[in-house]
């Protein structure tokens, strides 16, 4: 990884499945970055004003409507216009059109391969964060 001190290497993980943000969250730790969970939009607000994220990823919540409407207010908002937003979802073509038509950079399925999230956050932080190596 590239030496980029610990505040600069943190992904936020905003979900309501306890199962899924272990998931995310091992496998984040195992190739090197801190995270951080947010359970409202308050609380993301919060963390995008008090860290510098790399990335977010955001799970589709139980009406959608929320996730959505999350990811429009963060591509307006100027502290996180051009940060990416990876979507956990079940897949469903619907949500995958919503989720990246709003603004996700990606969308990957659930239940997670570790294997596939890895290579997914490496092709985002490739256009993102060129600097960083996983």
């Amino acid at each position: 990884m590239d030496t980029m001190s610990p505040e600069e290497n943190i992904i936020l993980t905003v979900n309501n499945k306890a199962s899924l943000v272990e998931a995310i969250t091992s496998t984040l730790e195992k190739v090197g970055f801190e995270w951080h969970k947010a359970n409202s939009r308050d609380e993301v607000y919060s963390v995008i004003q008090n860290k510098k994220l790399l990335l977010i990823s955001l799970n589709w919540m139980q009406s959608g409507t929320i996730s959505i409407d999350l990811i429009h207010k963060l591509k307006q908002d100027k502290r996180s216009c051009n940060m990416p937003i990876l979507m956990p979802s079940k897949k469903k073509p619907e949500q995958v059109l919503q989720g990246l038509e709003a603004g996700a950079d990606d969308c990957i399925s659930t239940p997670l391969s570790h294997r596939e999230l890895i290579a997914r956050l490496k092709v985002i932080l490739r256009r993102y964060a060129p600097k960083i190596v996983l």
